[in-house]
């Protein structure tokens, strides 16, 4: 008797994949640089049909996507009953372009800080270019074409990290005239410019150096403890040992 009727629907993916440990891991390490803005290995899955090549392409792109940062899943729509603090909405819409990664489950509100409320309120009244999408909503990150892509998203980060472009010269001793990374396309060749992953590992990062709760630290970045350790903390292993130093009364 079948149990569970959703194994047998072709966009069905399990939550894990048993005795290919070996080629997911090899396909994992051929497409993980994308999740840097790098560019990924040719990959060719080989076997006879039904030994499972397209559920482990699909497995393998769930998980890296599970290292991506959502921004384009914000418009300016949203009530917030029974809360006092500023906060955002993320709401999955797929059949309008803005999925979220765990689907319905990755709904929530998250709070931000008055600082954070300012500043938006700041760029939508002066900043925000005023559009629609192709469904009829306004993104919050917008373009005078709609909803800004990823690609424009990620290339905006490394414009805005670079030393250079907030006033603090270059610590690279490059002369800022002539350095490629001034120029529509190369900005992130400077060595301190910096991709969405690192702004998501430089926030999760700090949230463990500060021993923020695990479980609420998850629930805000959507994902699990496990993706978070091995994804974005970023500590070093001798700050970890530092901080277990404190939690151990006999050192």
């Amino acid at each position: 008797m079948i149990q569970d009727a959703r194994v047998l629907q072709d966009e069905f993916i399990p939550r894990e994949i048993v005795h290919r440990h070996e080629q997911m891991n090899r396909l994992a390490a051929a497409l993980e640089p994308v999740v840097e803005d790098g560019t990924p290995q040719d990959a060719l899955l080989v076997g006879p049909s039904g030994a499972g090549k397209t559920c482990l392409a699909r497995h393998s792109l769930d998980k890296l996507n599970e290292q991506l940062l959502d921004v384009d899943d914000l418009d300016l729509e949203g009530d917030r009953p029974n809360a006092t603090g500023p906060g955002i909405k993320f709401v999955h819409r797929p059949d309008q372009g803005t999925p979220l990664k765990n689907k319905h489950k990755s709904e929530r509100w998250n709070s931000i800080s008055a600082g954070v409320a300012r500043v938006l309120d700041d760029y939508i009244s002066d900043q925000r270019v005023e559009s629609y999408d192709e469904h009829g909503r306004e993104p919050l990150i917008s373009t005078k074409h709609g909803r800004m892509t990823h690609s424009s998203i990620r290339t905006k980060m490394y414009q805005v990290s670079r030393p250079c472009w907030y006033g603090d010269g270059c610590p690279h001793d490059r002369e800022i005239e002539t350095c490629e990374a001034t120029e529509v396309g190369k900005r992130s060749r400077c060595p301190s410019a910096r991709s969405p992953h690192d702004f998501r590992s430089g926030r999760l990062t700090y949230y463990r150096i500060k021993e923020v709760d695990k479980t609420v630290v998850s629930d805000r970045m959507d994902a699990s403890e496990k993706v978070l350790d091995k994804h974005y903390d970023r500590r070093s292993e001798r700050q970890k040992a530092e901080q277990r130093r404190s939690h151990l009364p006999d050192l």
